[in-house]
């Protein structure tokens, strides 16, 4: 079916109601009133489900349970059962009340559209254009706007992802049970699939049992890239480019990737004394190869799916001219010709996904990826070719979404923040200063004295052809400086943005943040001929 005839079926479907005639305190009380409505539906339903699981797992605290003893009567291990039980409802409650919003969303767009939500960008655009802001100021704001919500660290974070994954299911069983195309056998079967998630959450070891580790916080952390935000996040571009082309239907628009991630999960060292230089290695490359397996299980799926045989649409010099580079640099350039004969979108897929696997593996350098623009360059010219044989709906089902997800993630997943005290550089830093300097340390000048500050100033206006190695430092200094050392041994190998900001806590003077760039100096950091302006 081609794009308009999609577009000429959807016309058949239910409009909303005219926005000029909608009242917005009625939309919003009709929300309310929704809202209320699910959230009932499913508190029902999860606490028969839930009461069914105490019964036959706890039957002894049902009563207590379902409200009908007083739970103050409870002592010792009978208590503590309970409030583990009444924590887990909490859990269900929370997970009913998100299902009950989404649902809400939903039903009130497809009742009123996408403006009569508050908050959203239809609202936004729709309010904007009415008021007649011009397209090319809205552009503008577009072009240059970065949003990049940050993950923090949570040492004490107690929920396992394993928790985590159950609270999904049970999320992901709701929704399903939102339609009513299940027959009732059907219907008994997903509502049996929920009661055992539930009973699974009851028998699982909510809480952690021992502190976790930074590998730990990391996994935790990137549970949500992996259930979330590598899907959605492309999506929310989508919407945006959807809004601003329906409210401004003369303009080409292409949303750049302004929505992008941060981390303080492994490099977070003033925070967590368990952030080692190795630790936060460890880190950077867990968030490469987090996006890394996620674009290769995609390239997976388009290579089954991208069955488009060549021998009769007319393809771009420039995209055969990509495929026979890819193929080449895969390294199974004849096993993949013939494993898809004839069949080009897959052997580009294919050997997209082969080049992709090697940028994990150290020993298929000459097959990887450089860098994340490379495999851009890639993806685009599948798109374009699959737009110019007239298969544009495909290109922007199967295509649009990966190359959105390689803008945004690249090959970083997250930039990693490295949080540090001003203190611990400045000592590191005065060290050096007498190694430098062949003085005592404690002839160091005053960290908030203009001597101080003009020395830095002195050896940043220095040119400095490599880096430096110093051999007179404490163990504590040698991990400071080190970690810079770190960052210039991988900035070849990982991401160009995988190291996000250095945040400098307590810092005092101009000389604390001069100090940090003299450390990146002296490490190698800065990439000028003379290593006086540009530090990466």
């Amino acid at each position: 079916m081609s794009q308009s005839n999609v577009e000429r079926v959807a016309e058949t479907q239910p409009h909303p109601q005219d926005r000029d005639t909608l009242d917005p305190a009625e939309a919003s009380a009709r929300m309310d009133a929704d809202f209320a409505r699910r959230s009932h539906e499913v508190i029902d339903l999860l606490r028969g489900l839930f009461l069914q699981v105490v019964e036959s797992r706890h039957p002894d605290l049902l009563s207590s349970v379902s409200g009908h003893e007083d739970f103050f009567s409870l002592k010792g291990a009978r208590l503590q059962k309970y409030l583990q039980l009444n924590g887990i409802w909490l859990q269900l409650l929370a997970i009913a009340e998100e299902n009950a919003a989404a649902h809400t969303r939903r039903q009130t767009e497809t009742r009123e559209g996408r403006e009569i939500l508050a908050g959203s960008f239809a609202a936004l655009f729709a309010r904007a254009a009415a008021q007649g802001i011009p397209a090319a100021t809205i552009r503008s704001l577009v072009s240059c706007a970065k949003i990049q919500p940050v993950l923090t660290a949570h040492p004490t974070e107690a929920k396992r992802v394993t928790v985590l994954e159950i609270h999904r299911r049970i999320y992901r069983h709701l929704v399903e049970l939102e339609t009513d195309r299940w027959t009732p056998r059907e219907r008994v079967h997903k509502l049996q699939s929920l009661q055992n998630e539930i009973d699974l959450l009851l028998l699982t070891g909510e809480i952690r049992l021992t502190k976790p580790t930074v590998g730990d916080e990391v996994a935790w952390g990137l549970h949500f890239f992996r259930e979330i935000f590598f899907e959605q996040t492309p999506e929310v571009l989508n919407q945006l480019e959807e809004d601003l082309e329906k409210n401004y239907p003369n303009e080409a628009w292409q949303v750049p990737a302004l929505l992008q991630f941060g981390s303080w999960i492994g490099g977070d060292r003033d925070g967590n004394p368990f952030v080692t230089n190795e630790i936060t290695e460890k880190a950077l490359f867990s968030y490469r190869d987090a996006c890394l397996t996620r674009y290769r299980d995609q390239l997976r799926l388009i290579t089954k799916k991208m069955s488009i045989g060549s021998h009769s649409i007319d393809l771009p010099s420039a995209f055969l001219a990509g495929l026979s580079r890819c193929l080449a640099l895969s390294g199974l350039e004849e096993e993949i010709k013939a494993r898809n004969p004839g069949e080009v979108f897959r052997q580009f897929a294919a050997a997209m996904e082969q080049r992709i696997g090697a940028c994990m593996v150290a020993s298929a350098a000459s097959q990887a990826y450089r860098e994340a623009d490379e495999f851009l360059t890639d993806l685009t010219l599948v798109e374009t070719a699959l737009k110019a044989s007239g298969y544009k709906a495909l290109a922007a089902e199967m295509i649009k979404p990966l190359r959105r997800e390689v803008e945004i993630f690249a090959f970083r997943t997250a930039s990693l923040d490295l949080r540090e005290n001003s203190d611990t550089v400045r000592h590191c830093l005065e060290e050096i200063w007498s190694e430098r300097t062949g003085n005592a340390k404690d002839a160091c000048p005053d960290a908030s004295s203009k001597a101080w500050q003009d020395w830095i100033l002195s050896e940043l206006s220095h040119p400095q052809a490599e880096q430096r190695h110093f051999n007179n430092l404490s163990d504590s200094s040698q991990k400071t400086y080190g970690l810079f050392q770190s960052l210039r041994r991988l900035a070849d190998k990982l991401d160009r943005r995988a190291g996000g900001a250095i945040i400098l806590s307590m810092t005092r003077s101009v000389a604390d943040i001069l100090s940090v760039y003299l450390l990146c100096k002296y490490a190698g950091l800065f990439v000028d001929q003379n290593a006086q302006e540009i530090c990466r």
